[in-house]
């Protein structure tokens, strides 16, 4: 019986990074999403929301498990790509939506994490 409520406290924490963190991260960049739409000409359709939830889950697990280099890393191998795709300053907009974007989606993994884990160690 030890475990069940740790065991809701870290699925409470997975089911945050999923549903309520990519709703506060939509709510906060629509306003740009009207300019940046006219720039997103190609990319497969609902691409961005699956990527973000899987880094939000991918950084929740490193946070649970004292990993913060791995973050480091997948922001860094994220950068390399985002970086690598920008062929100019017409695309500026659109990589400063999907910075505010992944920004957000990190930095609320982190503290659902930190929340979460904090929340494990003192019951």
């Amino acid at each position: 019986m030890n475990w069940i409520l740790p065991a809701i406290v870290y699925a409470a924490g997975f089911v945050l990074v999923i549903w309520p963190a990519a709703y506060i991260i939509r709510k906060t960049t629509e306003r740009w999403a009207p300019v940046v739409e006219p720039l997103n000409d190609e990319g497969l359709p609902d691409a961005g929301r699956l990527i973000g939830i899987l880094e939000r889950i991918l950084v929740l697990i490193f946070v649970l498990l004292n990993q913060y280099q791995a973050i480091g890393f997948l922001i860094a191998a994220k950068s390399i790509l985002r970086f690598g795709e920008r062929d100019g300053d017409h695309r500026r907009k659109q990589t400063e939506y999907v910075l505010v974007g992944t920004l957000m989606s990190f930095t609320l993994a982190i503290i659902i994490g930190i929340i979460v884990q904090f929340t494990v160690n003192h019951l």
